[in-house]
């Protein structure tokens, strides 16, 4: 069985294409927001604010996300759903 909190964001070319690893820390109440711990790139672009994504989801289940802010006590992104992909 595989860990339901994980997640693979998939990044566009403002990022190189980037795919992350990571996993779901918090869903945040009402407004379709969750706080997302992503393993960073070695080099290059960073994921920063306005950085739109699509979340692929552990069951394969894909949907847009947009990053809204960096929590840099945590080191972990809130992200606001945009739309199923």
């Amino acid at each position: 069985m595989t860990d339901p909190q994980r997640v693979t964001a998939h990044f566009g070319e403002d990022l190189g294409g980037a795919s992350l690893p990571g996993s779901i820390t918090a869903m945040e109440g009402r407004g379709g927001f969750l706080r997302v711990a992503l393993t960073p790139p070695e080099s290059g672009p960073q994921p920063s604010t306005g950085s739109e994504c699509e979340l692929e989801m552990h069951d394969g289940g894909r949907f847009r996300f947009v990053v809204t802010e960096l929590l840099p006590e945590s080191a972990e992104y809130r992200m606001k759903l945009l739309g199923k992909s």
